[in-house]
């Protein structure tokens, strides 16, 4: 999504989506950003946002949750500067929005601290009589009255109270108009009507342990709740969960020096107060299923001042990444990675950018973790990126992954220690060979041989993908050339990553290299697998459009595994869809069947996968399949029998 700023003399303007996109002013970009963080509809002359929708004038995306965090992140960023240029803030129209993304930007010294800001913004932006907030006691389902701490002690308990739990488990906001008659709150009345509340709103907030407390909102009137207001009280309730998982994280104030924080966001002080915030990093990352790269990053011999280096390093992060200086020209960088081989991609950025900032004659050295790829906690993962920063300095600088292969899968590739083999692809109705895959092994050694799927993650966390597949493209196209007189009707496929189709410059390479060699482009079928479609459809769909105008044929592996939304296949356009072997199955034969004709009404093939008896090869013919591939038609074979598999048919 293209995102434009403008500084006009009476205003500022945002444009998204470019020419066919929508108009903002500030303030409803602040609107918008608010409801992106609280996955909430909201509506614009100019947009529209209906989770997972994004509409902008005449262009729709349909956003991913690492689509969703980049948009909120870009927005964040984008206020900023317009109000650093402008000197004015641009406020939304709404006080509860703005109060939401001050919240949102603020550090609290103590977790009363926390609770009363938090408490005071529900008061003020909602009207009401009261707030109290209840968490969980330690051990036990039970909630304690927590805020304030003047209030008589009170508890709660799914043993005593059955009726009122079950309705916060099902329940993220429970809006009461009137607690005199609504059942839900029965068991709370003898509580409620002495102290006068006869309306409430409350909000389960929910941690990494379970329930963590309830957001307990009320008024002296009955009255009802607006979406906006519940919507306000949901975030609220946002905010409170991740204040109660970072005082677990924090075990004494001295840990993190939150004054301090707030006039430094990036640039930290010490490694203590990294590692304080590392712990809550994870969990927010685990939640909404991201992944987070740690750099440990070495310099020999340490300048005598860090702070320079230091500030290289925060002036290119984003607003999410964080830097600190452990001294002793040692310093540790966090931040997202948004695609496979993207953590790969960080740390070369990061050693680039140091290499011109301190030249050649200094010695550098980085060492890469992933979260959750390498490590499952803060401890793992600092730990690993250490040895692997120690590992990169013992080989005398450069970058090394926590992967132990990675170097090996680098020489591998280097010395040209991988080999193919390739699987046929026959036409279900009449048994003729079609086309053969084209599957890399790894040979280590005399008898151990790893197939794709054993290193490939090792290539994505390493960031081989792009080598990976330039060099099993040649190797395909070799094989093509030599074969394709014996039947130019069988096309050669491969797996492609999101790395190359990415890269721009991808089509144009492809298309010199098949010219090259005098191949009928539409003998080569690419296989893309359908997840890697939805980290930026828009961008993919592009360089799809290209291969396909060069006579490539387009294939999506795995259909059905990561479902791309129905509408966004036309966008495609392929020639293969590649059902997923557990739709393939005698079990799932309705589901295959509506599926084939899907493929068909898209113009492409449906091909089944995982075939493995000849019951199931009977069953996808009857289905209408026109592919198949599995044992049960053929198993891979290796380079040198590819011309008896394309000669006989034969390689079952």
């Amino acid at each position: 999504m293209l995102v434009e700023y403008c500084l006009h003399p009476q205003e500022a303007l945002i444009r998204l989506g470019g020419a066919k996109g929508a108009l903002l002013r500030p303030y409803q970009l602040q609107e918008l950003l608010v409801h992106l963080m609280s996955r909430q509809p909201w509506t614009h002359p100019e947009a529209a946002y209906a989770p997972p929708k994004l509409h902008l004038g005449a262009r729709s995306y349909t956003l991913s949750e690492s689509a969703r965090l980049t948009l909120v992140e870009t927005f964040q960023a984008l206020l900023v500067e317009i109000r650093l240029e402008t000197s004015q803030p641009p406020l939304v129209q709404e006080g509860w929005q703005r109060t939401i993304v001050q919240l949102d930007r603020s550090s609290f010294v103590t977790l009363e601290d926390g609770l009363a800001t938090i408490a005071q913004a529900a008061r003020q932006n909602l009207g009401l009589s009261g707030v109290n907030i209840w968490l969980r006691a330690p051990g036990t389902p039970n909630l304690l009255w927590k805020w304030p701490g003047n209030s008589p002690s009170e508890q709660i308990g799914p043993q005593t109270h059955p009726v009122f739990f079950t309705v916060l488990e099902r329940s993220l906001v429970l809006a009461i108009e009137d607690t005199g008659k609504d059942a839900r709150v029965a068991e709370l009345r003898p509580w409620l009507i002495p102290r006068g509340v006869r309306a409430l709103m409350q909000v389960a907030v929910h941690t990494e342990e379970g329930l963590g407390g309830v957001l307990w909102l009320e008024s002296a009137q009955p009255r009802s709740w607006s979406s906006e207001e519940q919507a306000f009280a949901a975030l609220l309730g946002h905010l409170l969960g991740r204040l109660l998982e970072a005082e677990r994280f924090r075990s004494t104030a001295e840990r993190i020096k939150a004054l301090e924080e707030k006039q430094r966001p990036r640039l930290m002080a010490s490694g203590e107060e990294f590692r304080a915030r590392l712990g809550p990093l994870l969990i927010q990352a685990k939640r909404g299923n991201r992944s987070l790269a740690l750099v440990r990053i070495a310099l020999e011999p340490p300048p005598g001042q860090n702070i320079p280096i230091a500030r290289e390093l925060a002036s290119g992060v984003r607003q999410s990444d964080l830097v600190a200086d452990l001294e002793n020209g040692q310093f540790v960088f966090l931040g997202e990675v948004r695609r496979p081989g993207g953590g790969a991609q960080l740390a070369s950025r990061l050693f680039q950018r140091l290499r011109a900032a301190l030249g050649r004659q200094a010695g550098l050295s980085l060492g890469l973790a992933l979260f959750p790829q390498d490590a499952s906690d803060p401890e793992e993962l600092w730990n690993r990126a250490a040895q692997a920063c120690q590992q990169a300095q013992a080989a005398g600088g450069g970058i090394r992954l926590a992967v132990p292969e990675a170097v090996d899968l680098e020489n591998a590739l280097a010395r040209g220690e991988l080999e193919l083999h390739f699987q046929p692809l026959y036409r279900l109705a009449t048994s003729q060979l079609a086309a053969v895959e084209a599957l890399a092994r790894w040979r280590k050694g005399a008898k151990i041989q790893r197939s794709a799927s054993e290193f490939l993650p090792i290539a994505e966390q390493a960031g081989l993908m792009e080598a990976g597949d330039r060099w099993t493209l040649q190797k395909v196209l070799e094989q093509a050339t030599v074969f394709q007189s014996v039947d130019p009707s069988v096309q050669f496929t491969l797996n492609l990553s999101t790395d190359s189709l990415l890269n721009p410059e991808f089509p144009r390479t492809l298309a010199a290299l098949v010219a090259e060699r005098s191949l009928a482009p539409g003998g080569v079928v690419l296989e893309i697998r359908e997840e890697a479609l939805l980290y930026d459809l828009a961008t993919l769909s592009q360089t799809l459009r290209a291969l396909k105008g060069i006579g490539v044929r387009i294939a999506l592996d795995d259909f059905g595994a990561n479902p791309l939304p129905f509408c966004e296949l036309q966008r495609c356009s392929p020639d293969w869809l590649k059902l997923s072997p557990t739709l393939c199955t005698l079990e799932n034969a309705r589901l295959a069947k509506a599926l084939v004709e899907l493929a068909h009404a898209l113009g492409a093939q449906a091909v089944a996968k995982g075939l493995e008896t000849q019951e199931q090869v009977d069953a996808m013919r009857e289905l209408g399949f026109d592919l198949g591939q599995g044992h049960a038609l053929g198993r891979p074979v290796p380079a040198e029998d590819l011309g008896a598999l394309l000669v006989w048919g034969v390689g079952r």
